[in-house]
């Protein structure tokens, strides 16, 4: 229990760098595409499941199942690797 909160503990400066990207892509354009209610939208609803996500991962950590290194660890990896595709796609110019 208390490795696994030294373990989210380490990991914080990734996940803040993973919801800092993320608010970055979700501003980019927005002037110009008018989608700010859905942007907004779209970033709680990440916001909330990055949240249930590490929350999930930290009771199966808890119980046993699976060590409290990589409870700790995926979350975070598995953001900013979204959120670096997220900005790799927009910027490619596919989305407006």
């Amino acid at each position: 229990k208390y490795w696994l909160r030294f373990y989210r503990l380490l990991m914080l400066p990734i996940n803040i760098l993973a919801m800092v990207l993320f608010a970055a892509i979700m501003s980019i354009g927005l002037d110009r595409s008018g989608g700010k209610i859905r942007s907004v939208m779209i970033a709680i609803a990440v916001g909330i499941s990055m949240y249930f996500f590490n929350e999930v991962a930290g009771l199966m950590a808890s119980s046993g199942n699976i060590p409290g290194l990589i409870a700790a660890i995926c979350p975070p990896l598995f953001a900013l690797t979204l959120t670096l595709a997220l900005i790799s796609y927009r910027e490619d110019g596919q989305v407006s």
